[in-house]
C-alpha cells in the first residue's frame, strides 16, 4: 500500500503538465455543477423573496373573521404569524369618480411588515389605531389636496353597489357612473399620520389606496397566518386551525409555497424528480470529462503498470493505483472547484442582472447569489460521486495491464494516418 502511494505521488509530481492538466479538467467539472446549482438556488431564493413582497408573506388565510377568532389563531397549532386585513369602505372626495375614490384598508402591524409596505412611505408612519390614516400622495396631488401630517380629514365612508346585479364594489374597482349608487353608512374622522406612494406592486394592497388601523369591535378579518414551521403537512394542519376557530381556508398561498418545495398532490415528488435529473445529467457530463483525463493519465503510466504486474502486483493494487490518484487529484481540485464554481455563478448573477435588470429587480428585491450549506454539500457528494464513476473504465482498463502488454503498448495503438502532432499538442501532453 505504501508503495503504491508513494509511486503514484511521485508520478504525478513528474508530470506536471499532464498532472495539472486532469486537475483542471476535474476543476472545471466540479465548478460547472456548483456554478449552476448556486445559480438555481439563488434564483428560487430570488423568486421566493419577490413573491414574499409582491404577494405577502403568509402561507394561508382565511376570511369573515371577528376580531375575537383573530386572536384564538396565536393559540393554535404551528401557527407563527397573523396578519390582518380588512376593508373599511370607499369614500368620494367631492364629485364621484376615480380620482376623488378612496378605498380604504384597515391593517395591523403584521400586515405592514409581511407584506413589506414599508417600501411605500413617503412620509410619517403607518397608523395604530382605526382613528388614524396614510393617504397614497397621488390621491392627494389628484384633488388638489393640500393635505400634511397632523391634518384632520373628515370622510363619508359606503358601499358601492352595482345596481344590475345588486352586487358590491370593493377596492378600487373602476368607477361605472350611473350603472351603481353609493350606500354611506358613517361619517369618520381621520387624522392623517403617513403619506404614501401608489402600492400597485403589491398584488393585495393595490387594491386600496388608504390604510386605517384596525378596529377591533368589526366582525370581517381577513386573516394571514405564516406557519412556524412548513411540510407537507401544511394543508391538513390549515385546515385544523381553521376548524378550531369556527372557519375555513379561504387559499393557500401556492405561489410562495411551491419556491419551500411544497405543492399540492404529486407536484412535490415532480419537483424532487426534476432537481434529482439535472444533477444526475451534471454528473454524467461530469464524469465522462473526468474518465477521458484520466484515461490519458492512464496511457501514459502503461510501463509502470507493466513494472508494478512483474513484482506481483494484483489486480485490486493495480486499481487502487487509479484511484488513488483520482483521491489525490480530487482532494486538490473539489475544494477550488467549488470556490470557483461559486465565483462564476455570481459573475453570471451579476451579468443577467446587469443585462435584466428590470426582470430581476423588484423594490427591495434583488438579484444576487445566496450561497447555502446544503448547495455547496451536494455540490461537493457530485463532485465525488463523478470523480468516482469518471475513475471506473481507467480503473478496468488498469486491472487488465499485463507485463507483456506494457511492453508492447499493444493497447495504446495510434494510426499514423490519423494522427497529426502540432506545438500546441507537444506544449501540453510533452509527445
Amino acid at each position: 500500500m505504501n508503495m503504491i502511494f508513494t509511486l503514484t505521488l511521485r508520478n504525478l509530481l513528474s508530470n506536471k503538465k499532464r498532472t495539472l492538466l486532469t486537475l483542471l479538467t476535474i476543476l472545471l467539472s466540479i465548478s460547472m455543477i456548483t456554478a449552476i446549482l448556486c445559480g438555481g438556488w439563488s434564483l428560487v431564493d430570488f423568486l421566493k423573496e419577490k413573491e414574499k413582497v409582491y404577494g405577502g408573506d403568509y402561507h394561508y388565510y382565511m376570511e369573515d373573521l371577528t376580531w375575537q377568532q383573530t386572536q384564538e389563531l396565536y393559540s393554535q397549532n404551528n401557527v407563527d404569524q397573523v396578519s390582518l386585513l380588512r376593508f373599511a369602505g370607499n369614500s368620494f372626495y367631492g364629485e364621484k369618480s376615480n380620482s376623488t375614490m378612496l378605498s380604504i384598508g384597515e391593517i395591523d402591524e403584521n400586515f405592514t411588515q409581511r407584506f413589506s409596505l414599508n417600501q411605500y412611505l413617503l412620509a410619517g408612519r403607518f397608523p395604530q389605531d382605526e382613528n388614524e390614516i396614510v393617504i397614497s400622495e397621488s390621491f392627494l396631488k389628484k384633488n388638489n389636496m393640500n393635505t400634511e401630517i397632523g391634518d384632520t380629514i373628515s370622510l363619508t365612508l359606503g358601499s358601492r353597489i352595482w345596481d344590475e346585479y345588486n352586487a358590491q364594489l370593493s377596492g378600487l374597482t373602476n368607477y361605472r357612473g350611473e350603472e351603481e349608487s353609493f350606500v354611506p353608512t358613517k361619517e369618520k374622522a381621520y387624522v392623517v399620520v403617513g403619506i404614501l406612494s401608489d402600492v400597485n406592486d403589491s398584488k393585495i394592497a393595490a387594491n386600496y389606496n388608504a390604510f386605517a388601523g384596525v378596529d377591533k369591535t368589526a366582525s370581517d378579518f381577513a386573516a394571514y397566518v405564516k406557519a412556524k414551521n412548513l411540510s407537507n403537512s401544511i394543508y391538513t394542519e390549515a385546515e385544523e386551525v381553521a376548524a378550531a376557530v369556527d372557519s375555513h381556508v379561504a387559499k393557500f398561498h401556492s405561489e410562495l409555497l411551491v419556491y419551500h418545495g411544497i405543492t399540492g398532490g404529486k407536484g412535490a415528488a415532480k419537483l424532487i424528480a426534476l432537481v434529482v435529473m439535472v444533477i444526475c445529467l451534471l454528473m454524467a457530463a461530469s464524469a465522462s470529462m473526468i474518465s477521458n483525463a484520466l484515461s490519458i493519465s492512464l496511457q501514459e503510466r502503461i510501463k509502470q503498470m507493466g513494472m508494478l504486474s512483474s513484482i506481483g502486483a494484483t489486480k485490486g493494487q493495480k486499481r487502487l493505483s487509479v484511484y488513488l490518484e483520482a483521491f489525490l487529484l480530487g482532494v486538490v481540485s473539489i475544494p477550488l472547484g467549488l470556490v470557483v464554481g461559486i465565483l462564476l455563478s455570481a459573475l453570471l448573477l451579476s451579468v443577467v442582472r446587469a443585462a435584466f435588470g428590470e426582470t430581476f429587480t423588484f423594490g427591495i428585491v434583488e438579484l444576487s447569489l445566496k450561497i447555502n450549506g446544503l448547495i455547496l454539500l451536494v455540490s461537493g457528494l457530485s463532485g465525488i460521486a463523478s470523480l468516482y464513476f469518471g475513475s471506473r473504465k481507467p480503473v478496468k482498463q488498469a486491472a487488465k495491464i499485463t507485463v507483456i502488454e506494457a511492453i508492447r503498448q499493444s493497447n495504446n495503438e495510434v494510426s499514423k494516418k490519423k494522427f497529426r502532432d502540432g506545438k500546441i499538442v507537444s506544449l501540453v501532453f510533452g509527445i
